[in-house]
């Protein structure tokens, strides 16, 4: 059977809308920015069968399920078949869909002998009127109104309502630290995955088709919503609505202007489910929903007799229920079952990204792979660095055997922001080292920076010979810099502790940046917030230099130390007139894989994450509009994706664009330069000199270079100075 199942991105909103668009659908599920926040929690692929239907695969803790295909209803009868046919002919499973649709249970009309339907209790999104949210009237609004009015008063002349776009990704992530700070470790598994998914969203905000507006108080965001809209059913979805719950009215306010100002012709409202949370029923239901698009369990029961699966599936009726608790959720029916028969925490074989869960889970495995950091450091990184980033793990017989961790920074580079991942936490059980786990674990995580367009990434190496033979080289070495002996003497200190300690911060060390680097991560309060709790973590400060000018305190530099046996100074960035620097000790920090050759160009060149995608919609790359000055030929062994030839059009202002091209080279002498993807990465981040490169690789003499190479220009100043 021809279908090819593959990871969905951002990018792939052009290519998979048309098919939302099919046939009639209320629930939540008919808007492509569902199936984009659900990705990764669920492993989403799909595949599209003859261009009349769009067909999803999913995982569910090593349970394969799929969703309803989105078709024409003409179609559905069939593109069901063929679903259910690779279900059991190709990965020999049952069919099971989950969040089936009523529509599409109705046109379906399964026969009872081979199917059982079952609506899921809890599941149904809530259907609202949006003329009654707008306006709030009546008897039984009378109370949300009372509220509103309430905010209005109290907040006179101080508030306004802004359409929120991509410039605005700053401020909603310094609510969104706000907000999940406030709501304290005690909470539900479902806000630290929601919080990761609006970060997912704000990453992806140019390439998505979404609606944003928020409510400012006093200069300050206080609550946003986050919205698609399904044009056959003239109604607005939902997503994410967020507000400070200390102002009284807020949440009613942003609920009517966000529908008043991005959804001015719509009829209907969807709210979504409720997760299984009485709280947020009783919240959903005092809106008056008019209607519930319920949504169905649809399990094979014909396929697979006497293998057990007669006895039900009820692993597939927790899917939904994100609300539901570990305790619930227990071993056994998530078909882990310890060797003792007890319900021990196991693990499911197999490769994929950890949900939240399993990622404190992870922690014993950092233990045993770093047992040099504190118990203290260890709390600090799974209580607030694993809330935004992914896992990749690795199981066996039931036991964690690997794993990699991806932290997600905004790369500055020229002025433009690009998402990268800093890869941490490396590691393999000492029991079962040296099988290959960690090679297939940074295999996927490199194809699928690859799929998404990620132009590199990078990761700080105990031993730089265990990640060579991956093609990662060192592109950074770590400054080292001093206060001079005068400006100790001079220098008074004040300690960073407040939220507008970190706002400050975080300016005077872009600014420092900005003067003398051309690549950096962005520093934001958010990043200046986490540093200081970093440093907190091994009993270390981050604090302000300052210097007496005129008889007033001016700021002078940042100082970061930490330690709990020996002190270290982390970071020091100060006027240069204060400080000296120690080359000579200087040694390579950071090592760096190039994931995607084209986008890696378009970042060195100055150019925008958003303009990456150079696709046409059969998935073939653009041609250069103008004839090429040379041609690239990388070799990249371990990623073959990256591996090929490349047309690069310069733009004789140091930037240059590459693209892959299937095309037989005629030309192959002066023109093309045959590269390393290593030595591609050192020679653009401006570690080494080119002709240094290629000399060492043989490829060319190092002084018998391409002519276009010369109107390139690498990188001057990378800085990349973090710890995790």
């Amino acid at each position: 059977m021809n279908l090819e199942f593959k990871p969905i991105s951002a990018k792939d909103i052009d290519r998979l809308t048309p098919f939302y668009m099919m046939r009639r659908n209320k629930t939540c599920d008919s808007v492509f920015l569902e199936s984009f926040l659900w990705r990764e929690y669920y492993n989403v692929r799909y595949a599209i069968w003859e261009d009349r239907a769009l067909l999803w695969l999913m995982e569910y803790r090593g349970r394969v399920f799929s969703a309803m295909p989105l078709c024409r209803e003409e179609d559905l009868k069939e593109a069901f078949h063929v679903l259910e046919q690779y279900f059991n002919e190709e990965l020999g499973y049952p069919l099971v869909i989950n969040l089936a649709d009523e529509e599409a249970v109705k046109c379906l009309n399964l026969s009872p002998e081979h199917y059982l339907v079952k609506e899921e209790e809890g599941a149904a999104d809530y259907i609202y009127s949006a003329e009654a949210l707008k306006t709030l009237s009546g008897k039984k609004l009378h109370k949300k109104k009372n509220h509103l009015n309430a905010f209005k008063r109290n907040y006179e002349g101080r508030y306004e309502y802004r359409t929120l776009t991509c410039d605005y990704i700053q401020d909603v992530w310094k609510f969104l630290d706000r907000w999940r700070e406030k709501k304290g470790e005690d909470v539900e598994e479902h806000l630290d995955f929601e919080v990761r998914g609006i970060h997912e969203i704000l990453r992806n905000c140019c390439s998505l088709n979404i609606r944003m507006g928020g409510i400012y108080v006093d200069g300050e965001l206080e609550a946003f919503s986050i919205g698609s809209y399904n044009p056959l059913e003239r109604m607005a979805v939902i997503h994410i609505e967020k507000a400070n719950p200390e102002m009284r009215g807020l949440y009613q306010l942003i609920n009517q202007q966000f529908l008043l100002e991005e959804f001015p012709g719509i009829e209907l409202v969807n709210r979504e489910d409720d997760l299984g949370l009485e709280g947020l029923r009783k919240a959903k239901m005092s809106y008056c929903p008019i209607d519930f698009a319920k949504k169905y369990l649809v399990q094979q029961i014909s396929f697979g007799q006497g293998t057990g699966q007669e006895n039900g599936f009820d692993w597939a009726e927790k899917i939904g229920a994100l609300a539901d608790t570990e305790e619930e959720l227990t071993a056994a029916q998530l078909g882990g079952i310890s060797a003792d028969g007890s319900a021990k925490a196991v693990w499911q074989d197999g490769l994929r990204y950890a949900d939240e869960e399993e990622k404190q889970r992870c922690r014993e495995l950092w233990h045993e792979a770093f047992p040099d950091d504190s118990v203290a450091f260890a709390d600090y990184y799974y209580g607030e660095k694993v809330k935004d980033n992914r896992i990749l793990v690795k199981a066996e017989g039931g036991k964690l055997v690997s794993m990699a961790q991806l932290n997600p920074y905004s790369f500055v580079c020229r002025g433009r922001e690009w998402p990268v991942d800093y890869i941490v936490g490396v590691a393999t059980a000492e029991d079962s080292r040296h099988r290959g786990h960690m090679r297939s674990i940074l295999k996927k995580m490199l194809e699928d920076m690859n799929r998404a367009h990620v132009p590199f990434t990078f990761l700080m190496p105990a031993d730089e010979a265990i990640y060579r033979p991956f093609q990662f080289a060192f592109i950074y070495r770590q400054p080292r810099f001093q206060l001079t002996e005068k400006a100790r003497e001079t220098l008074s200190c004040r300690p960073c502790s407040s939220r507008e300690d970190a706002v400050l911060a975080a300016s005077f060390m872009e600014q420092w940046l900005k003067e003398r680097f051309e690549a950096w991560c962005r520093r934001d309060e958010a990043y200046a917030a986490r540093l200081m709790r970093e440093l907190a973590s091994e009993d270390g400060i981050l604090e302000f230099l300052m210097e007496e000018e005129n008889g007033e305190e001016k700021l002078a530099g940042l100082h970061g130390e930490w330690g709990l046996e020996k002190r270290e100074q982390r970071l020091l960035y100060a006027e240069d007139r204060l400080v000296t620097r120690e080359k000579e000790k200087e040694k390579p920090a950071i090592m760096a894989r190039v994931t995607d050759v084209e986008a890696f160009f378009q970042m060195v060149s100055g150019g925008d994450s958003a303009a990456v995608s150079a696709e046409q919609s059969d998935g073939t790359a653009k041609k250069t509009e103008s004839e090429p000055d040379g041609y690239l030929e990388i070799a990249d062994p371990f990623l073959p994706a990256c591996a090929g030839r490349y047309e690069i059009v310069t733009d004789k202002a140091g930037g240059a664009r590459a693209v892959k091209t299937d095309e037989a080279g005629e030309k192959q002498s002066k023109e093309t330069l045959a590269l390393s993807i290593d030595g591609l990465a050192q020679w653009l981040f401006g570690f080494r000199p080119l002709s240094e490169i290629v000399a060492g690789e043989g490829s060319v003499d190092g002084t018998a270079l391409p002519a276009w190479t010369k109107d390139v220009r690498p990188i001057d100043g990378v800085f990349l100075d973090e710890v995790v």
